[in-house]
């Protein structure tokens, strides 16, 4: 059974979605946010990183959420959740990656930013740029009622958080497919179940 290093109200959440996808049993061990958004000493404990989302799985203890989720689709589900097709698989990959770099790395920014009493000067003005042009990468690479088409994929799963983040901080406004896409995710049985399971996303708005 695949146990669940969960970080409230962080991207671990994708992880949780993807096992209920699949209908695998798994174990949830909660850490729980320190005052300053910090992800508690527990977690060090778990992986060197010491961040979330971490799972151990026989004998393996995995850390970073593409691989994880690479890791649980190709082990259980037979890696449905990947496309197939070579140029997809191109574009897949680039998705995932862009969740986690040039869309989550800005996102970061600005949420420890609105944290510590906003960003300011030229350094606001580059992240609001790579912030924007994240998003604007996000709209047009929507291709029908999921990322890739009308099938999920382990790159929507990754999507979901960041965009979250993004809607959280007010951002969605100017991007209306991203903001519809990130709702059509949160519709989903499974997402709802992981989010019972390991609590919301983000803050409260």
């Amino acid at each position: 059974m695949v146990t669940v290093h969960h970080l409230n109200l962080s991207r671990s959440t994708r992880v949780l979605w993807l096992l209920e996808e699949i209908g695998a049993p798994y174990r949830i061990v909660t850490h729980v946010r320190e005052p300053g958004f910090r992800a508690p000493a527990s977690l060090r404990a778990v992986h060197p990183l010491g961040k979330a989302p971490v799972i151990e799985d026989e004998g393996l203890v995995i850390a970073e959420s593409a691989v994880i989720l690479d890791y649980i689709d190709g082990r259980y589900a037979g890696g449905r959740f990947t496309p197939d097709e070579p140029e997809n698989r191109i574009r897949h990959a680039e998705m995932m990656q862009v969740a986690e770099t040039a869309l989550g790395a800005s996102l970061t920014v600005n949420f420890y930013g609105q944290l510590t009493g906003g960003l300011t000067g030229t350094f606001a003005s580059i992240i609001a740029r790579d912030t924007d042009a994240a998003l604007a990468h996000v709209e047009t690479r929507i291709a029908g009622a999921y990322l890739m088409g009308d099938g999920l994929t382990l790159a929507d799963l990754q999507l979901a958080y960041p965009l979250a983040v993004a809607r959280y901080l007010g951002f969605l406004h100017d991007y209306p497919r991203s903001a519809d896409y990130l709702a059509r995710l949160e519709e989903r049985e499974a997402l709802r179940r992981a989010i019972a399971a390991g609590g919301p996303m983000t803050p409260p708005a």
